[in-house]
């Protein structure tokens, strides 16, 4: 029987482990991070489908992107929607220059809006884009998700890892899916904070997203809709900005005036983990006359919710062959 842990409770370490347990049938998998649901960066996102991670190549941008929006579709027309927070969201991407965004080919759909259809929705100085993906509830979603791992026999404990050498003879395979917390285990210095600042706000008239592919967006769900967003490459200030707060505000309600009557429920600021590319990949580490198998799994950026499952089903087939007696590593 395979013995793996898993670093990290967010949404990557999540579906990380439970694709672990689904594709090696009788293995031990344990979580162990410092912070859940809630308290996790990935509570805060968005969240909605759009499967892209930059700087990856084409090959496996249509395998972690393939994966993941198939797999969030499933959610959204399943009985169990619910409760796991996936529902099909209709809406439009705006853009200053002409072309489609980069993932169009992965999404449910996406096809280009008429110059003159956009001018009667007051975007005529946009090139639009008509799009159908899935909107996420985070808050939903991520006690889903653990649920689903626990039911499936997994094991959580709460604390820091402040090494990977503290799993060294208990587990055959780490699985770091710590987020901005992996600069500390692997010093890898490609891993930046990303900050973001969004708000949620009470519209129940709002029915689809708008995303524009620079940085603003509203995203509807069941309770309220999140409008964002701030994408700030190695700031690590995690305070609430006023002028963040009205530079977003401003300016999504120039674009879309509909919003202006929104009522302020809350605002949310947080670090993604950014790495270009992220990183999803084996390795051995030695600790002098000892070894320790390791899948990385990290690096996500604002995509992290979007390319969760296909990186984590990379991840898990990663963790597979290292456990083989036949491993090259």
């Amino acid at each position: 029987m395979a013995r793996v842990v898993v670093i990290g409770a967010g949404v990557i370490g999540l579906s990380t482990a439970i694709n672990i347990q689904e594709c090696m049938p009788g293995s031990h998998v344990t979580i162990v991070a410092d912070s859940f649901n809630q308290y996790t960066l990935s509570d805060g996102a968005g969240a909605y489908i759009v499967p892209w991670a930059p700087g990856v190549d084409d090959v496996t941008q249509r395998k972690w992107g393939r994966a993941s929006m198939d797999y969030f579709i499933k959610l959204a027309v399943s009985e169990d929607s619910a409760d796991n927070g996936a529902s099909l969201a209709m809406g439009i991407f705006y853009n200053r220059e002409q072309e489609p965004p980069p993932y169009h080919y992965l999404m449910l759909s996406c096809e280009p809006m008429s110059e003159e259809s956009a001018k009667r929705l007051n975007l005529g100085k946009f090139h639009c884009y008509t799009a159908t993906t899935v909107a996420m509830e985070m808050r939903k979603y991520l006690p889903w998700l653990m649920r689903r791992f626990k039911d499936q026999g997994g094991t959580v404990k709460q604390r820091k890892v402040k090494s990977f050498q503290e799993f060294v003879g208990e587990y055959d395979v780490v699985v770091n899916c710590a987020g901005l917390g992996a600069k500390a285990l692997t010093g890898d210095e490609k891993l930046q904070p990303m900050r973001g600042q969004m708000m949620r706000v009470s519209a129940p008239w709002v029915k689809h997203f708008m995303h524009g592919l620079s940085q603003l967006y509203f995203i509807p769900n069941s309770e309220n809709v999140a409008v964002g967003g701030i994408k700030s490459i190695g700031d690590a200030d995690t305070s609430i900005r006023p002028e963040s707060s009205e530079y977003i505000w401003d300016n999504i309600t120039k674009i879309w005036p509909p919003l202006k009557k929104a009522k302020l429920l809350w605002e949310w600021t947080g670090l993604r983990p950014y790495r270009v590319p992220p990183r999803v990949e084996a390795e051995v580490i030695r600790f002098r006359d000892k070894s320790l198998k390791v899948v990385h799994n990290y690096g996500h950026g604002s995509y992290g919710v979007s390319m969760s499952w296909g990186t984590a089903v990379h991840a898990a087939e990663l963790v597979k062959d290292m456990v083989k007696p036949t491993s090259r590593l």
